[in-house]
C-alpha cells in the first residue's frame, strides 16, 4: 500500500478507466479508492476518468462521487462515458460516436 500511494503522490494526474460491474464500482477499484480516504494523494489531484461498458451511467457517476469525497479534481473535459462500447469500434479499433459528460 505504502508504494501505491508513494506513486499517487508523486503523479502530476491520475486516469482512471474502467468497465462498469454489476451497475457499479468494480470493488477492486473501489477498496483501491477506499485506501485513499485518511490520506491526501488524491487531494486536488487533476483526475481523468473514462467508463466504457454497455450502459455505464451508474458506474460514471459513481465514480465521480467517491473521488469528490476524497477531494480529486475531476476537471472540466476530464470525463468520458463511452455508453455501448461493444457497439462504438470502428475498423481500426477506435472508438466512434463517444459523449462526453460535463463535470
Amino acid at each position: 500500500m505504502q508504494v501505491y500511494r508513494e506513486l499517487l503522490s508523486r503523479a502530476d494526474g491520475v486516469i482512471i478507466c474502467t468497465p462498469e460491474y454489476i451497475k457499479g464500482v468494480h470493488g477492486v477499484l473501489k477498496n483501491a479508492l477506499e485506501w485513499l480516504v485518511s490520506s491526501a494523494e488524491l487531494y486536488t489531484k487533476p483526475v481523468a476518468v473514462i467508463t466504457a461498458s454497455c450502459d455505464g451511467e451508474n458506474t460514471h457517476q459513481a465514480l465521480q462521487l467517491n473521488l469528490s469525497m476524497l477531494n480529486a479534481n475531476v476537471f472540466d473535459g476530464g470525463a468520458l462515458l463511452i455508453s455501448g462500447a461493444n457497439n462504438k469500434l470502428n475498423e481500426y479499433g477506435e472508438f466512434v460516436k463517444t459523449r462526453l459528460i460535463p463535470h
